[in-house]
């Protein structure tokens, strides 16, 4: 949302107008409800931008990407958060694997046996990293984490 600077998730079915009526799609308030369920340990997985910008056009009309800057969100210590990127860039999608790039490369990862957060995220972080710089500086991508990297799968 440029006037809050709260990020939400935008489902492809969704209108960008819309989802900032909607509190339940509002970012903070998804890794709040993970973090006050009874589970022991949340590894939330994200996917998505929060630069403003998808597969390089602008999500919000007459509104400049480069200048979103999302709240930070700091997670408590039984949760760890990978996002597909940093919050100036956006998600890449991987035509030739017909999968988004972050996504693919974390589901190779633990198909290939991979057990510790730190172990896949850097993995990934690479791998992302590399093959989104073949597609040019503006598609550079490079995954976060945030939050209990020491958590365990």
């Amino acid at each position: 949302d440029p006037t809050s600077s709260e990020a939400f998730i935008l489902p492809k079915d969704k209108s960008v107008e819309y989802v900032g009526k909607e509190p339940d799609l509002k970012m903070r308030q998804i890794y709040q409800t993970l973090e006050k369920s009874k589970a022991a340990k949340v590894v939330a997985i994200v996917d998505a931008c929060f630069s403003g910008m998808t597969d390089g056009a602008a999500v919000y009309k007459g509104v400049a990407a480069a200048h979103f800057k999302p709240k930070a969100y700091i997670p408590t210590p039984k949760m760890v958060i990978l996002t597909a990127g940093k919050d100036t860039q956006f998600s890449n999608s991987f035509d030739e694997k017909k999968h988004r790039m972050f996504s693919y490369y974390i589901i190779k990862s633990l198909i290939d046996g991979r057990k510790e957060l730190v172990d896949i995220y850097q993995e990934v972080r690479l791998k992302v990293k590399d093959e989104s710089r073949k597609k040019g500086g503006s598609y550079e991508q490079e995954p976060q984490m945030i939050g209990n990297s020491k958590l365990k799968l």
